[in-house]
C-alpha cells in the first residue's frame, strides 16, 4: 500500500518550515514551476565545480513539482493515520541538528538546548 503523504505548494512548504522553526526564511526561488526547474539545473550544474552544498538541485526541484496526492486511506486503515506534516518537519529538522546535518542555530526554536 502507498502512503502518499503530504503535498503541500512549494510557498505551503516553507509556511510549514516557519512555523515549525520560528524562523522567518524568504522564500528565495519564485515558484513558478519553470523557473524552479531551471535554477535547479543551474545549481546542480554549479555543484560540480562548486565546493558549498548548494541549496537545490534539479532534482530536488523535480520532485518537489513533481509530488501527486494519492488515496492513503488503505494503508492508513493498516498503519493508522500519518503524523501532521508539520510534526514530519520537527522531528526530521531535530534529528538533523542533533546528527550534525544541519547547524543548530538554522533549527531555530527546535534546536536542543546546549
Amino acid at each position: 500500500y502507498l502512503m502518499g503523504g503530504h503535498c503541500p505548494t512549494w510557498s505551503g512548504f516553507f509556511d510549514e518550515l516557519r512555523t515549525a522553526t520560528g524562523r522567518r526564511l524568504p522564500l528565495l526561488l519564485p515558484s513558478p514551476k519553470p523557473v524552479v526547474w531551471a535554477t535547479g539545473w543551474m545549481f546542480g550544474t554549479l555543484q560540480k565545480v562548486v565546493p558549498m552544498r548548494l541549496p537545490i538541485s534539479h532534482e530536488l526541484a523535480m520532485n518537489a513539482y513533481s509530488m501527486q496526492p494519492c488515496d492513503d486511506s488503505p494503508a492508513e486503515a493498516l498503519a493508522g493515520p500519518q503524523p501532521a506534516l508539520q510534526q514530519t518537519l520537527s522531528d526530521a529538522i531535530r534529528w538533523l541538528a542533533a546528527a550534525g546535518h544541519l547547524k543548530p542555530s538554522l533549527a531555530g526554536k527546535l534546536r536542543t538546548p546546549g
